[in-house]
């Protein structure tokens, strides 16, 4: 039997395994293309919690499904030896039935008249999420007749939304039923942003793009939408706000996601606070000793005015005090 190739959400897993360190060796224990993506994610994720490649292995079959998968996963994680069932028989026992009918038709001595056929399916139309596995077996409700064939539709793996029509054929030597099946893919997942932060922090005048913050936007369906994403660089006054990111896949089931932004400078200073600090003396005159900044001035003139003593000679102050400075060869 050719295999077939892996579908875009089933590579989407094995790269999320690698992107997150796993071994090749535990890839491979979900790298089997008869698994759908749902159960490949449910071996992914059992590996991720801890659990070891070997316990892992014991339940990581293509014929178990996903929720199941999951179950035996928590029994693990809890100490528990889970109970794997063994791969079933193949469900296709028809066919031989089909060639017990034909060696019958070439004995028609022997053959007993035929019955009318009878097929019965479970529904008319029946809804599967994209990534899921149809199986025609689960839809059959009852077939009967005597020497019935029962021919099953194909199975696949519903990549794409959209309908799907199958048909069922029960054949019996005179007559044959056939019924159709619609199947209709639905994507109801929807798509994610991340983004490289929640929180932006900006100077007023720095120039802000808001895609620069968009690490990916993923869907399950779609693929990588990043470019698909819709956001504004406008940003007010405001010091505090909120720029949304909002992105949508072809099924119309949208994501949003929120950057906080933060405006990081001071806020302006006062007017009057502004105008003392580049004049003081416009803002508050009088004497220059009342601002710090004069006093250094101030000091810096009374040491002249110690030294040199002018008024008293002028009033007749008795000059004994200033002999001393005429003994000044005696005092070298």
């Amino acid at each position: 039997m050719e295999l077939r190739a892996y579908t875009v959400l089933q590579k989407e897993e094995l790269e999320q395994g690698r992107e997150q360190k796993l071994s090749e060796e535990a890839i491979s224990l979900y790298s089997d293309r008869r698994m759908n993506y749902l159960q490949m994610r449910a071996v992914r994720n059992a590996l991720n919690s801890g659990i070891s490649a070997e316990a892992v292995s014991l339940f990581a079959k293509f014929w178990i499904p996903a929720w199941q998968i999951e179950e035996f996963a928590e029994e693990v994680r809890n100490g528990e030896q889970p109970a794997v069932p063994k791969r079933p028989l193949p469900r296709e026992p028809f066919l031989w039935l089909g060639a017990a009918v034909t060696l019958l038709g070439i004995l028609p001595m022997l053959a007993s008249p035929s019955g009318p056929v009878q097929l019965e399916l479970t529904s008319g139309t029946i809804r599967i999420p994209c990534g899921a596995e149809f199986e025609p077996e689960r839809y059959v409700k009852e077939f009967s007749g005597e020497d019935v064939s029962l021919f099953l539709p194909e199975k696949f793996t519903a990549d794409r939304p959209g309908p799907v029509l199958v048909q069922y054929r029960a054949e019996g030597k005179k007559e044959t039923v056939r019924k159709n099946l619609r199947v209709e893919v639905v994507d109801d997942q929807a798509p994610t942003i991340t983004l490289t932060s929640e929180r932006a922090e900006l100077l007023r005048e720095a120039p802000f793009s808001c895609h620069a913050y968009v690490m990916k936007a993923m869907d399950e369906v779609d693929g990588d939408l990043t470019r698909s994403v819709i956001c504004s660089d406008v940003l007010t006054d405001e010091e505090t706000q909120q720029v949304s990111y909002q992105v949508k896949d072809q099924a119309g089931n949208t994501a949003t996601a929120v950057l906080r932004v933060h405006f990081a400078d001071s806020a302006p200073a006062h007017p009057e606070t502004e105008a003392a600090a580049v004049n003081p003396s416009a803002e508050t005159p009088g004497p220059a000793a009342s601002h710090p900044a004069a006093e250094k001035p101030v000091t810096a003139m009374a040491a002249p005015a110690i030294q040199s003593v002018p008024e008293p000679e002028a009033a007749g102050i008795e000059e004994p005090p200033y002999e001393e400075e005429t003994e000044e060869p005696l005092l070298q």
